[in-house]
């Protein structure tokens, strides 16, 4: 499951990183794809504001059976001119 796209078209097919603020959506998703695939359901996904919403959102993903989590180290904001540079303390 891909929560790393901030690109303008996932903004309007609200999907991507436009799906982190609804985190019962995204672990309903990863729950239902858990309980359907005979494979490991993975995650990545960009920093959400703070670092202990980043981890909360994890653990939920975890719990809702995710095998792995992959964290970008930049938030949705962070993309084309406004870039910056990742996070990388927080992801260590």
């Amino acid at each position: 499951v891909n929560l790393g796209c901030p690109q303008g078209i996932a903004r309007r097919g609200n999907y991507g990183a436009f799906l982190l603020p609804d985190l019962p959506r995204v672990c309903d998703i990863v729950r239902t794809l858990d309980r359907g695939l005979h494979v490991p359901v993975t995650v990545k996904v960009r920093m959400l504001p703070t670092l202990e919403d980043t981890l909360d959102a994890c653990l939920r993903f975890q719990e809702a059976g995710a095998a792995a989590v992959c964290v970008h180290g930049r938030r949705r904001e962070q993309n084309k001119q406004f870039v910056g540079s990742a996070n990388w303390d927080a992801i260590a």
